[in-house]
């Protein structure tokens, strides 16, 4: 799709800010010392993280113009944008059960996770390339530090945070476009700011003959459309996150035969809301809190003439305590608790809609508790961590991690 889109990029675009000009010169050295907390508690760059760690920095973005968060994980190496007859876009990590399982990939906006009810895959698509300042990418097993969904790895969106009004629009082949604004205002002597993203993106590739496993033929168009909204207020101590995101992509069956729905949209919608605080309670430690609802639906159909259609919706609420102690220059304590409630229904409706629900307000509690302890001095760097985790249908289970 991306070969055949971008004819003309930017053919608009209306800045006010008060940023030093771009030079338009990617310098991938400074981008080796960005410094990220996506491994540790505790700021370190790519040398000094006891994993593997990669950043893709707001002048890559603009260097290789990237027209997509998954556009631009595509080329992180050793990470996969995977599509599945049900989902596009889908984060995967090479080597690491990249075909089997494609929701162990963990999708966080500003440090706070995100969730997908039933088949748990991330949904990248609710944050627009143009409003990312910093993608954060934690390849290999973090469930340590972040618990359910990041078997594989871990991917960190940071919003652009300078003072500025921003609008901008693109157009591309088969009638594919976007366009969105974005508002910033910083208060940088209270530690106040406030942040207002917007965008729509319509992107359609070429229309193309698609062969099921039957052999049998029909006309698919790709196409994957997208709007979202994001707010943020931040004060030192507080913040408070809201997204909402819409979707419609295109759908190559609930499995791969023409009257299971192929050609037919891929429905989703959700938002999430989080409130986070944080108390310094000494100069050497400090206790932090996030609360997140977070509720998505989707909607698709079960054959050719859109007669038979499954709805799956869900939410999770999430809260999680962090305390963390700087021991000296070379210790850092951290630990936490973490409880999570999530609720899902499936259900079938229409005309043709024969089976009873399967899946009708299925809930399940999960709670964990995890230490983390690390060690650097200018040569050396080490890190042991466990997170124990009780969930009522699955029983407890003890992670750990050495590096």
């Amino acid at each position: 799709m991306r070969k055949s889109l971008l004819i003309l990029s930017m053919i608009n675009s209306i800045v006010f800010a008060n940023e030093e000009a771009i030079t338009g010169v990617y310098d991938w050295k400074k981008s080796l010392k960005e410094l990220s907390t996506i491994s540790s508690n505790l700021p370190e760059d790519r040398f000094s993280s006891s994993s593997t760690v990669y950043i893709i920095s707001k002048d890559e973005i603009e260097k290789y113009n990237y027209l997509s968060i998954a556009d631009a994980l595509s080329h992180v190496p050793g990470f996969n944008i995977s599509r599945t007859y049900f989902k596009q876009d889908i984060p995967t990590s090479r080597g690491v059960l990249q075909n089997n399982y494609s929701n162990k990939v963990l999708f966080m906006i500003e440090n706070i996770a995100t969730w997908n009810s039933v088949s748990g895959e991330s949904i990248i698509n609710r944050i627009d390339i143009s409003q990312v300042k910093r993608i954060e990418i934690l390849k290999g097993p973090a469930s340590v530090k972040y618990g359910t969904n990041s078997y594989s790895g871990v991917v960190n969106i940071l919003l652009n945070d300078s003072y500025q009004q921003q609008m901008n629009f693109s157009i591309g082949a088969h009638g594919s476009h976007q366009y969105g604004v974005q508002f910033t205002k910083n208060q940088l002597d209270s530690g106040r700011y406030f942040k207002i993203f917007a965008s729509s993106n319509q992107l359609h590739g070429t229309t193309y003959d698609f062969k099921d496993e039957k052999g049998v033929y029909k006309r698919v168009r790709d196409s994957n459309l997208s709007n979202n909204l994001t707010l943020i207020a931040r004060s030192k101590r507080r913040s408070f996150l809201f997204n909402f995101y819409e979707g419609k992509e295109s759908f190559l069956g609930l499995i791969p035969n023409v009257n299971f729905g192929i050609g037919m949209p891929h429905n989703n919608k959700g938002y999430l809301m989080n409130y986070s605080e944080k108390w310094q309670l000494s100069d050497k430690s400090n206790l932090s809190y996030k609360g997140s609802y977070d509720y998505n639906r989707r909607d698709y159909s079960q054959n050719t003439l859109n007669t038979k259609r499954t709805k799956l919706s869900g939410y999770r609420i999430d809260q999680n305590l962090l305390w963390n102690y700087q021991v000296n220059s070379n210790w850092n304590f951290e630990t936490g608790y973490s409880n999570d409630f999530r609720k899902s229904t499936l259900r079938t409706y229409g005309s043709q809609a024969t089976l009873p629900p399967n899946l009708e307000d299925k809930s399940i509690r999960e709670s964990s508790v995890f230490s983390q302890l690390t060690y650097q001095n200018n040569k050396f760097k080490a890190l042991l961590g466990s997170r124990k985790t009780f969930n009522e249908l699955f029983g407890s289970n003890l992670s750990n991690r050495i590096s």
